[in-house]
């Protein structure tokens, strides 16, 4: 992605950018900048759209993520869906910053607007690594969403096999399925 040089040039140009823009292209230090300026801003985003942790873990920026945490952002803050960081960790494939937020105390069973988990997420998208780590942290692979969907049975949708609530479902995994069996 391009998108740390559009905002280098953008900010070389007298743009004006928000902390969500910072932390969702890795800058630490303009993140640290704003924070410093206006220590509120560490949870921006509450409900009406992504707080800056949330966009720092799905775009995989471990700094920037670091810094939020200790600066005091919340690990749980709930964004536009109920979403939370360790979703938007789970749904890109994260697992460090997943493991941050766990470390952090992230709930990891916390659902979303529509019952979604983490766990969901990381099955639905075939991650192996993903589905070992929040299993390891006791995930409850027993949540249904809205839709009646288990991890479980978004593992087993075959590929190409439209799901309800999620779309259609990418190639099997066989390890996410022996995980999620036992």
């Amino acid at each position: 992605s391009r998108q740390p040089e559009m905002i280098d040039f953008l900010i070389s140009n007298g743009a004006a950018l928000s902390i969500g823009d910072a932390a969702r292209t890795g800058k630490t230090g303009l993140v640290e900048a704003f924070i410093v300026l206006d220590p509120l801003l560490v949870d921006l985003g509450r409900s009406s759209g992504w707080t800056p942790l949330f966009s720092s873990a799905g775009w995989g920026h471990m700094d920037v993520a670091k810094t939020l945490l200790a600066h005091g952002a919340d690990v749980n803050a709930v964004s536009l869906h109920g979403n939370t960081a360790l979703h938007s960790a789970a749904s890109a494939g994260n697992a460090e910053i997943a493991t941050l937020l766990l470390d952090h105390g992230a709930h990891v069973d916390v659902g979303t607007d529509d019952g979604t988990t983490a766990l969901h997420r990381a099955a639905w998208q075939r991650n192996s690594k993903m589905v070992s780590l929040l299993l390891e942290r006791s995930a409850n692979r027993e949540i249904a969403d809205s839709h009646g969907n288990h991890p479980l049975e978004l593992a087993l949708a075959q590929e190409g096999t439209k799901v309800d609530g999620w779309g259609e479902a990418p190639a099997v995994d066989a390890e996410v399925i022996r995980m999620l069996s036992t």
